[in-house]
């Protein structure tokens, strides 16, 4: 945002204390939306690490489970000679 400085110096009291007012709700208003939005923010980042945790532990069970299976599937030892 660029501001026209010049604008209000040619300004009355009464319009630079209006404007003021009017530039202080301004910001009451940004501060809050502003807070609101990093507090979205932070809400979907702590749900991004949670679900990305989650997908690698259960990969990593997943995993684990898979491997865990090929060896009760392998036969162990040698065979034996007829």
């Amino acid at each position: 945002m660029s501001v026209d400085y010049d604008k209000y110096s040619d300004m009355n009291e009464k319009q630079l204390v209006s404007t003021l007012m009017s530039t202080k709700k301004k910001e009451a208003k940004l501060k809050v939306t502003t807070q609101e939005k990093l507090k979205e923010y932070k809400a979907l980042i702590k749900f991004l690490k949670k679900e990305l945790k989650n997908r690698i532990d259960k990969l990593g069970y997943e995993e684990k489970a898979k491997s865990k299976e090929e060896r009760v599937a392998k036969p162990r030892g040698r065979a034996k000679k007829v």
